[in-house]
């Protein structure tokens, strides 16, 4: 078999393999869905998590918070419906799941002005760059057709400054982001500690689905700020979720 034939034969079973597990997976959300609409939410959630070792999607995770949610774990499906959030930010099926939730924690640990924004960094981030794309084309066919030059320069320097109000915007939007809360609390046992030791003495309890943001990391431990107390302390990993920045 020569090289060529080789390659294409290998791009064929690549592709065959990719189409089965890709089929495994929907079989898979499938009865998920199945088990959370029987209301077996202990079930749904370990079928969830399942499917989690293969990959995300906003779906996925706003699935498996519904099914933290009617189960009463109110700090998981918080978690959930923030890391769905964050991959589908205009879903408005995500914002109610995540307003709901919310409204389950007492108000005295909540944090207003906490909803998310409707792009994405990676589509903030594509913005600036589309303006860019489009600058360098027109000014590049300016100097290719004479007869158009001028009016093809007018658009790339329109692009040019498209480019940075757009650049700006994403840049507000990357500041914003990471200001907001990149833990949420998933246990009801966490504490916040003096010091990152589990013998530290407790300064208060935090409550399941409260939003935290980190400030430093030790070994096993984040200090972190409690917008709701305005306090600062240690929290073990185990007991919180992180939201990663997209």
């Amino acid at each position: 078999m020569s090289g060529l034939k080789r390659f294409i034969f290998g791009c064929l079973m690549a592709f065959s393999v990719f189409q089965i597990s890709a089929s495994d997976l929907q079989s898979d959300f499938d009865q998920a869905n199945r088990s959370l609409a029987q209301g077996k939410f202990a079930e749904a959630i370990r079928q969830y998590q399942g499917i989690l070792k293969s990959g995300s999607s906003a779906s996925l995770h706003n699935n498996l918070g519904l099914a933290f949610f009617q189960s009463g774990q109110i700090g998981p499906a918080v978690a959930q419906f923030r890391l769905a959030e964050r991959l589908s930010p205009r879903d408005g099926e995500v914002k109610a799941n995540l307003r709901l939730a919310r409204a389950k924690i007492s108000k005295s640990i909540t944090v207003d002005g906490m909803e998310g924004q409707t792009l994405s960094l990676n589509e903030w981030a594509l913005l600036p760059l589309g303006a860019i794309w489009i600058a360098t084309g027109s000014w590049l066919l300016s100097v290719m057709n004479p007869r158009t030059g001028s009016i093809l320069r007018g658009y790339a320097w329109g692009a040019g400054v498209l480019f940075v109000i757009l650049g700006g915007l994403a840049a507000r939007a990357a500041v914003v982001r990471y200001q907001e809360p990149d833990l949420v609390v998933v246990r009801p046992d966490a504490a916040l500690r003096q010091s990152p030791f589990p013998e530290a003495k407790s300064i208060l309890n935090l409550a399941e689905g409260a939003e935290l943001h980190i400030e430093n990391v030790r070994g096993e431990w984040f200090l972190v700020h409690d917008p709701a107390s305005d306090r600062s302390g240690w929290v073990r990993q185990d007991v919180v979720e992180r939201i990663p920045v997209r």
